[in-house]
């Protein structure tokens, strides 16, 4: 644990590293308000928040992981790397949590559509 911790004192940011950090913090930014803005618009319906919830959640930690990554190019602090890996995680994490609901829902529309021909036969 001791080598990580003076690996990353260690850590220089180059300019080519300075700049794909930056456009990485960018692109998450970004990404994460179109997320938090369709979470939105999904959880307009009542059923469809059980989608929309996730979603802004999902959103909204790749923007910090965004703007983790930004504040470590301005301010050259290797804190902001554990707070943009750990956001990064979370918005997977949630991102997989609305793909399994999208995944369940559709697995039970299925299941109902077969069931519902069946009844009329």
């Amino acid at each position: 644990m001791q080598q990580i911790t003076d690996n990353l004192n260690n850590l220089v940011l180059d300019k080519q590293l300075i700049q794909k950090m930056s456009f990485i913090g960018t692109v998450q930014k970004v990404f994460g308000v179109f997320g938090i803005i369709g979470g939105v618009f999904i959880c307009l319906g009542i059923i469809s928040a059980i989608f929309g919830i996730p979603m802004i959640i999902a959103g909204w930690k790749l923007f910090l992981s965004g703007r983790s990554f930004k504040q470590l190019v301005q301010t050259n602090d290797i804190c902001n790397i554990k707070e943009a890996l750990i956001n990064l995680a979370a918005y997977w994490l949630y991102t997989l949590i609305y793909l399994a609901t999208i995944i369940i829902f559709y697995i039970i529309l299925f299941i109902t559509i077969i069931l519902g021909n069946n009844l009329y036969l």
